[in-house]
């Protein structure tokens, strides 16, 4: 059974508990996994931000240095194993603890819509037979979340032979809303986002997280943020009813999983809402808790404006 202790928005967090502890941010280079790489260093971690965007990737290794933060960049590309692997291996070398304490997985792609992708042109034909569709976001946000996870796990069971850690190792999955809700003529964002949610899943259970060097892990699904992802169709967005929320929001919520005691194994959802902390509830993805019926319960509520009310 999963952890029954429900994330609390309310309850006051120490987050200099990351203090001299090794951070790994994929996709750190902007946006949200920017933000947890900015939270993280802020308060005392030495952070390694992974990102296949080389110049945003030492930009803000740069700015957060100057800081008198600790920062490293290293360029990944997440849909490659051997390019995690050798990251990691990095990592590992350069890390002042000896250690992986800390690991967000930020990464993640867009993919296009099907219905404008595959369909012709009104007036012309359908091609004499189907390409092959592309999958960007299964091979980067699916595939390239499990490489990360993997790696995670076996530095976490290897520290816990060594008993080299001194506390619990952290790992955070960040979805979104496409993990509970099918996203309109977009399988390969969906099918992404319910991959990631069944890793979290999967590994959430106590007995799995004692044999991997006793982890906590945590869902983070976000619904409309304002990132370089949503660049673009941000304004479309809120026309059509979207509450698109703050980066900071997020990082706060994510930072509360990370830096909190106890279990771990909740999903987390942020919404453009103010309940708590930035509109941060506990999604209630077990059996108990109707396995995420309380993204629904709050769509209904309006936290998410009026886009997803048609969702299933």
């Amino acid at each position: 059974m999963p952890p029954k202790t429900k994330f609390d928005p309310t309850r006051p967090v120490d987050f200099t508990t990351v203090a001299g502890k090794t951070a790994i941010i994929t996709g750190g280079a902007s946006g949200i996994g920017l933000g947890f790489a900015t939270a993280l260093a802020t308060h005392g971690a030495q952070v390694f931000i992974l990102d296949i965007n080389d110049a945003g990737g030492r930009e803000a290794e740069t700015q957060l240095r100057a800081k008198n933060s600790q920062a490293t960049f290293i360029d990944t590309d997440f849909t490659s194993w051997e390019s995690q692997l050798e990251a990691f291996k990095q990592i590992l070398e350069q890390s002042q603890n000896g250690r992986i304490d800390i690991v967000i997985t930020s990464a993640g792609v867009a993919s296009p819509n099907i219905k404008l992708a595959w369909l012709p042109e009104e007036g012309e034909d359908l091609p004499t037979e189907p390409s092959k569709p592309p999958t960007p976001a299964i091979s980067a946000n699916l595939l390239g979340t499990y490489y990360t996870t993997h790696l995670a796990l076996s530095s976490f069971v290897r520290q816990q032979q060594r008993q080299s850690s001194p506390s619990r190792p952290q790992l955070l999955l960040i979805a979104g809303l496409p993990a509970y809700f099918g996203q309109d003529f977009n399988p390969d964002y969906t099918a992404s986002n319910h991959g990631m949610r069944g890793i979290f899943k999967s590994l959430r259970q106590p007995d799995v997280a004692r044999k991997f060097g006793d982890y906590r892990i945590n869902l983070l699904a976000p619904a409309f943020v304002a990132t370089p992802m949503l660049a673009g169709v941000e304004e479309m967005l809120v026309w059509r009813g979207a509450r698109v929320g703050e980066v900071g929001s997020v990082v706060e919520a994510g930072m509360r999983c990370v830096c909190g005691e106890g279990g771990g194994g909740r999903a987390v959802c942020v919404g453009g809402a103010e309940e708590g902390s930035g509109g941060a509830f506990d999604v209630g993805d077990d059996v108990e808790g109707g396995n995420g019926v309380r993204i629904v319960e709050r769509l209904e509520e309006g936290v998410f404006g009026k886009m997803y009310g048609n969702a299933t």
